[in-house]
């Protein structure tokens, strides 16, 4: 056919076409989950910001990156064994954010609060850094844009583990229902020290378009010193938006008929939490750590059919080397 005066195929026409209106490709195109309005704004803006600052674009449904087009381009949903690795970084920059760069190794339990599900044993990598301007706790990192002695204010992204592997159930019932993914969550995050503990938080969003959903953390810690142990309890609060808690928790009419369990919908919820982190140093830049989270889970949660307890938790210990 003929375009301004050239002749061309149909392809190409469409090709050009899509340049005018500004897209990169002419894909399919596979529309986005629907969303609450609040859900949109603060689950849906802020991942979108970070795409721009890493340079991700999306694409219907898909994720655009410089060298390959593929919705599982993230491996690191399939990594659980790297779950346990954000508590334990998280844990070891707790005890020691004056050290630029800390690893080791340790060994991490997750507890799940699936019914008849398998307890998760993982060996766990642990690798921080602090700088001035960037950060990294295991699979979460960072950019600093405010960060001072008092207060620090980041962009970030992290790895978030919580997912649903049919076949890890006992439960023929379970057994029936489909998988949930595990996910990259994008957002910010902030913490303000005073002589009395400091305040941490953080709203993040889903950026694979898994559950489309929202987690908003606040908790308070102290940390206490003595020699060479350190101490750090904390407690908190975990906000889960709708389209989060009814992704990892809801059974769909098509589920319920296939494995016999009732229809749910969960809506948000609340989600308190206690932690301690315990670190030990020895031989001048060697620790040995301990951490873990108790969770005491929402009424939406605990009302799942695809639930049997009230809590659930994280465990790890190790030992980690600072430089």
């Amino acid at each position: 056919m003929n375009f301004n005066g050239i002749s061309i195929t149909h392809q190409q026409k469409k090709h050009i076409l899509c340049k005018e209106m500004g897209r990169d490709s002419c894909g399919v195109h596979h529309p986005a989950s629907k969303m609450s309005s609040l859900a949109e704004k603060l689950g849906g803006y802020i991942p979108g910001l970070i795409r721009k600052i890493v340079g991700l674009k999306r694409i219907g449904g898909y994720t655009l990156t410089a060298t390959h087009l593929n919705k599982e381009l993230w491996i690191v949903t399939k990594l659980k064994l790297l779950a346990l690795g954000v508590l334990a970084a998280t844990a070891v920059s707790t005890a020691h954010a004056e050290s630029q760069w800390t690893v080791g190794a340790g060994v991490g339990v997750i507890n799940s609060p699936y019914k008849q599900y398998d307890r998760d044993v993982y060996p766990v990598p642990v690798v921080t850094y602090e700088g001035d301007n960037v950060w990294f706790h295991g699979l979460g990192g960072g950019y600093y844009l405010w960060n001072d002695t008092a207060d620090k204010l980041s962009i970030m992204a992290y790895y978030d583990p919580t997912h649903f592997k049919p076949g890890d159930s006992d439960s023929h019932a379970l057994r029936q229902l489909d998988k949930r993914k595990s996910s990259l969550m994008a957002g910010l995050s902030y913490v303000h020290n005073t002589q009395y503990g400091f305040l941490r938080t953080a709203l993040a969003g889903d950026t694979l378009d898994n559950s489309n959903g929202f987690i908003w953390d606040l908790a308070w810690l102290y940390r206490y010193t003595n020699g060479a142990l350190t101490l750090t309890p904390g407690i908190g609060v975990q906000y889960s938006s709708e389209n989060y808690n009814d992704y990892y928790y809801g059974v769909s009419n098509h589920e319920s008929r296939r494995s016999g369990l009732k229809s749910y919908s969960a809506d948000d919820g609340w989600d308190p939490y206690l932690e301690l982190t315990a670190s030990y140093n020895f031989l001048g830049n060697w620790n040995v750590y301990g951490t873990g989270r108790y969770v005491r889970l929402s009424d939406e949660v605990k009302d799942s059919p695809m639930v049997d307890k009230s809590w659930s938790g994280i465990f790890s210990v190790g030992v980690t080397y600072k430089f």
